[in-house]
């Protein structure tokens, strides 16, 4: 995760400042859901996508595929946000809890095991989602919604990881 520092030399996290300056995001009384997308491809994790270890020609039609299974899946009105790397945001401007839980199995699902063929080589592809939002109700702040996004991702992946069977042919 990339960080820079603040004139008044705090810590800026890049994420947060993405996704805060998303058309969309609103104000903090406003309705408003949050999907953290990590991309998965066949045989390589996303550490070594975002370290470059992985063909870019790969990564980069993989990256575009992925936007447009999500944007198949999402509203015109919310957005989308490369935070670098395999990582992208997704935000629901208006969208209640129901409506975020709808939204993250839709794209967990459409995305799920999805081939593109890249010079030549069928790479198959998918992406952990992790979901939370901003509810009247409660006072959350930008920080503790990432981190329970996080979160809501890390347990996603891990419940992928123990239904993979030994012979996927990831």
């Amino acid at each position: 995760m990339k960080s820079t520092k603040a004139a008044d030399g705090s810590v800026v996290n890049d994420r947060r400042t993405k996704i805060v300056d998303a058309p969309g995001w609103g104000d903090d009384d406003e309705l408003c859901g949050l999907l953290l997308l990590s991309i998965e491809e066949c045989g390589v994790d996303a550490g070594a996508v975002d370290a470059g270890a992985v063909d870019a020609s790969i990564v980069e039609v993989v990256v575009q595929r992925v936007i447009d299974d999500v944007t198949a899946q999402v509203r015109p009105t919310d957005v989308i946000v490369a935070l670098g790397g395999s990582e992208f945001a997704v935000v629901l401007p208006g969208a209640d809890a129901a409506h975020v839980a709808e939204v993250a199995e839709r794209v967990r699902v459409a995305v799920s095991g999805r081939r593109v063929d890249v010079d030549g080589r069928s790479v198959r592809y998918s992406v952990s989602v992790g979901a939370t939002g901003r509810f009247p109700s409660s006072e959350q702040l930008v920080d503790e919604l990432l981190a329970q996004a996080d979160e809501s991702l890390t347990t996603q992946r891990r419940a992928a990881d123990e239904s993979a069977s030994p012979r996927d042919p990831h």
